[in-house]
């Protein structure tokens, strides 16, 4: 080893080896010369061969040269005889295969690799694959590759496809063995104790179409698979006689059934939930529709100019008219201008033929036509219920009249019933918005309910028109309207009841018993009696005439007035003012008003034991809208008493009341007052016209501001939807009239704050809303405004005093139409107290909505 340490006798082995390799040298320099000379040699003979077969190629070449006009040999002649074989010109039979087979084409010519004369018998050149054993060449290295040995070993590179259904029987040999697993886990778990002792099924014999061993399973998971098995298969019960239970017996089976017919079986449909259904689609106001129809036409029409663009439709021929005759065609005008008048008259004729045409195609049959009347009269896009709305007839009308009520509630797709009593009569009406709208006018205008002659003087013209309109809102009256849960008629009748007491069975037995009571609550505060003077009568304008308005809960809209209006039409519960605990109508008398020094007036609290009519007027619109005047009037003589508006560029709100609707300014003489909420809106706090306290110099707190009253809204937390909960605070007065003054001079000593901290406090009365009661066939809220509100609002109350006369109401407000409101009061309430508790229900509430 190179690395080894020569030892003893190192220098006589290193001499031996190299005369060793000295001689090896000498013998491969011997044997390569040889073979040398050896290769010389063959390539001198090979020369030589090449020389002469040159020379015998040339001789021949001459020979041919020497005679061209030999003939060529001939093709031998071959037949065939009788029993089909081939015979010569000499008639031997020519035997096939005999003769070798000869290719004609050079492809097919077999020929053979020229040998190397070089390498022929030299044994002396060396051969590098047969040494790579390193047997025969001692200078041989195993640790080195020779090149291109692995050439031959290598695979060669091939698609290599796999056979059809090779995975198949894959994941059957998977499956195969999950499922034995499994039998093998159940058998443990129900016999863990004779698992050992059961015997194996195996199954040694191969299946011959995957070679695969069947799977091992027990004796006892064989039984259990073998009883699921049935008897007979369902398929087969119908051929068999006695069904399943009969088996497959050889005189079993019914040969009449077996027919050449094809039965085919009866679908059914798979075990599956059914789809669930599609979502329901959006309801589009009118002005959205109309908004689409524009987008849908501009879109038609945008492609239609890109497909002109593109070259895919030809444009349209230029429109020419006789006003733009001259500058559309300029040259063709000048040149011949009655042949192109002639020319565009006749395509001005073709356009309007073309437009009539279109619009006769798109008009619709009479059928058509009636059927979508009649679906415009039935449809009710608000949705949530059904319209119903009830009439009150004081007089029993004569045939022609009640021709028209019939006839017209079958024209506009009506149903309900008018009910002839003696006490009364009632007009149930349910349908469509439209259809509504066109029986009110029947019944309130069209109808002519009384019998006024013609006036023979001039002058007294307007005044009998004036009683005839004051006459005519009085017999007939508008007495509920609102939204039921569904109708309770299925078309509209005309009937007669002898009695009250039958009148109300006739309702009960459809389950609108509360309409009669209605009509009847109605008709005891509305209709006036026959020696009370004309000059009483209240004016018909301002006559309301429903009987129950409710505040509850009603279908959502978008707006902000939607939300605070969305309520549920109500109705007075079944069984009349015993359910409900009202106060009979008896006691809601209008009072008596006195006018004449209108500032006492606002300020004075009402009378005692008499309502103090009056009615709300909101205006908002255009640039208002967000900021409305709401004004305040009298209902007799419709005398003006305040207005109020919502300042601008506050963070709560805030209401300036004034005596000048056209005056509203924090700095003119009419100020009288004003409304202050918190930022939520849950308080409100009601000043008359005086000063901040803050800012009054010295002692002199007469002038400071006096707190008429504090409203506090209770907290909706939880989102429910339902009537408001409200307390009002306000002073209390005296035997003489005199109301308690207030002037706080810090937060605390405040009337809210006063009944936050739970103070015994005799100076300050505390007035609440009554509750209204849910009424099952109507599905709302219900309360007895004794025909001052008609229409269902969140916004309607009632206020009383829970610890002197629950049953007295001391304030009410509610809704008669889209931006008219009234409100009644009495003592110990004065108007500017009444007015500003109104306010407070308009304002909108963060947290109680």
């Amino acid at each position: 080893r190179w690395d080894s340490t020569p030892g003893e006798g190192g220098a006589v082995a290193n001499g031996a080896a190299a005369a060793a390799m000295s001689q090896g040298l000498a013998a491969a320099k011997l044997a390569a010369q040889e073979a040398l000379s050896k290769a010389q040699a063959d390539v001198q003979t090979q020369a030589l061969r090449a020389a002469q077969m040159q020379h015998a190629v040339q001789v021949g070449l001459s020979s041919l040269a020497a005679k061209p006009d030999a003939a060529a040999p001939k093709p031998s002649l071959v037949t065939l005889d009788a029993s089909g074989r081939l015979i010569d010109e000499r008639g031997k039979e020519i035997k096939a295969g005999g003769a070798g087979s000869n290719a004609t084409l050079r492809i097919n010519q077999t020929t053979s690799a020229p040998k190397n004369p070089l390498l022929e018998g030299s044994a002396a050149v060396p051969d590098i694959a047969s040494k790579a054993d390193g047997s025969r060449n001692p200078y041989f290295d195993p640790r080195m590759a020779v090149p291109g040995a692995g050439r031959d070993a290598r695979k060669k590179r091939a698609l290599n496809f796999v056979a059809e259904g090779t995975f198949s029987r894959k994941a059957d040999e998977m499956r195969a063995k999950v499922a034995v697993e499994q039998m093998l886990r159940d058998s443990r778990t129900k016999q863990p104790g004779r698992l050992a002792a059961q015997p194996l099924l195996l199954q040694s014999e191969a299946r011959p179409s995957d070679g695969l061993a069947a799977p091992v399973m027990s004796a006892a998971t064989l039984k259990l698979e073998l009883q699921k098995v049935p008897a007979v298969e369902w398929w087969d019960a119908a051929l068999l006689r006695g069904g399943a239970a009969g088996g497959y017996a050889e005189d079993g089976v019914l040969l009449e059934h077996i027919t050449h017919y094809v039965e085919h079986p009866v679908p059914v449909d798979p075990p599956a939930e059914p789809p669930p259904p599609p979502p329901m689609p959006l309801p589009l106001t009118k002005k959205e529709r109309k908004k689409l129809r524009t987008q849908r036409r501009l879109a038609a029409e945008k492609e239609k100019q890109d497909q002109i663009r593109c070259g895919l439709m030809a444009p349209p021929p230029p429109k020419i008219k006789i006003s733009n005759l001259m500058q559309a065609m300029k040259n063709e005008a000048v040149a011949d201008p009655s042949a192109l008048e002639a020319k565009v008259r006749a395509e001005m004729a073709q356009r309007v033929k073309n437009h009539e045409e279109r619009n006769l195609a798109r008009k619709l049959t009479p059928a058509q036509r009636r059927e979508k009347k009649r679906r415009k009269m039935l449809n009710d896009p608000s949705g949530g219920g059904t319209p119903v709305t009830l009439y009150r007839i004081h007089t029993v009308p004569n045939k022609q009249k009640l021709y028209k009520i019939d006839i017209n509630a079958q024209q506009n797709h009506l149903t309900g019933l008018m009910l002839l009593a003696d006490e009364c009569n009632l007009v149930v009406v349910e349908g469509g918005p439209k259809a509504q709208r066109r029986y009110r006018k029947l019944l309130l205008h069209r109808i002519d309910w009384t019998d006024f002659g013609a006036a023979d003087d001039d002058d007294d013209e307007d005044d009998e028109e004036e009683a005839r309109r004051r006459a005519q809102s009085e017999v007939c009256q508008v007495v509920w309207e609102g939204l039921v849960v569904k109708p309770q008629f299925k078309n509209f009748r005309v009937e007669a009841a002898r009695s009250s007491e039958g009148a109300r069975k006739m309702l009960a037995e459809r389950g609108c018993a509360h309409y009669w009571d209605m009509a009847r609550t109605n008709g005891a505060e509305g209709v006036p009696e026959e020696d009370e003077d004309e000059d009483e009568d209240e004016e018909p304008s301002r006559v309301e005439t429903s009987s129950s308005s409710l505040s509850g809960r009603r279908t959502q809209r978008s707006s902000r007035e939607a939300m605070d209006d969305s309520v549920a039409p109500t109705s007075e519960a079944e069984g009349g003012k015993a359910q409900l605990a009202v106060r009979p109508v008896a006691s809601y008398v209008p009072a008596v008003i006195d006018t004449s020094d209108l500032r006492a007036f606002l300020m004075r609290p009402g009378p005692s034991g008499a309502m103090v009519q009056c009615y709300i007027q909101r205006r908002k619109t255009g640039m208002a809208r967000l900021f409305p005047t709401y004004e305040l009037y009298l209902k007799e003589g419709d005398k003006f008493l305040m207005a109020a508006r919502k300042r601008k560029k506050n963070k709560s709100s805030n209401y300036l009341i004034s005596l000048d609707k056209d005056d509203l300014a924090r700095n003119s003489g009419n100020f009288f007052g004003k409304l202050r909420s918190n930022f939520i809106g849950t308080e409100f706090t009601l000043y008359d016209k005086g000063s901040n306290p803050d800012k009054v110099e010295g002692t002199d707190l007469v002038m400071a501001r006096q707190e008429m009253a504090c409203v506090l809204y209770k907290q909706n937390v939880l989102g429910a939807r339902g009537p408001r909960k409200i307390k009002v605070m306000v002073p209390d007065v005296d035997e003489d009239g005199e109301r308690v003054s207030f002037r706080p001079q810090a937060a605390d000593e405040s009337m809210l704050e006063r009944y936050k901290s739970a103070q015994d406090d005799d100076e300050v009365q505390v007035l609440k809303n009554k509750p209204p009661k849910w009424n099952d066939q109507v599905g709302a809220y219900v309360l007895n405004f004794n025909g001052r509100v008609t229409r269902a609002s969140v916004k309607n109350f009632q206020l009383y005093n829970p610890s002197k006369d629950p049953e007295a109401v001391l304030m009410q407000f509610g809704r008669v139409g889209k931006d008219a409101f009234t409100m009644d009061f009495q003592h110990p309430l004065c108007a500017l107290q009444a007015f500003g508790i109104a306010l407070s229900s308009f304002d909108y509430k963060i947290a109680c909505e």
